[in-house]
């Protein structure tokens, strides 16, 4: 009896461990909120040729990267006098 008990609190671990893994880290609604301000960012569309876009995003690192990635391109445009100042 003992056995089973271990091998029952045993599979429990291992199948809440294979859950975690399998599902994906949600996307924060800090994420989500940021996202949207920053894709709001006036840049000029020659400017935008090979930046991420918002709808594609799925993972968290996805949404940071999109919001590293647009501000970067904002910063630039403004450094050139293409964007508006904020």
């Amino acid at each position: 009896m003992r056995a089973a008990a271990r091998a029952g609190v045993t599979g429990l671990r291992f199948c809440c461990l294979r859950h975690d893994r399998a599902t994906p880290a949600a996307v924060s609604h800090l994420q989500l909120a940021n996202a949207q301000l920053t894709s709001e960012l006036q840049v000029p569309l020659c400017e935008l040729h090979s930046a991420p876009l918002l709808a594609t995003q799925q993972t968290p690192s996805d949404y940071d990267h999109y919001i590293t990635a647009r501000t970067a391109t904002w910063k630039a445009a403004r450094a050139r006098g293409n964007a508006p100042t904020g």
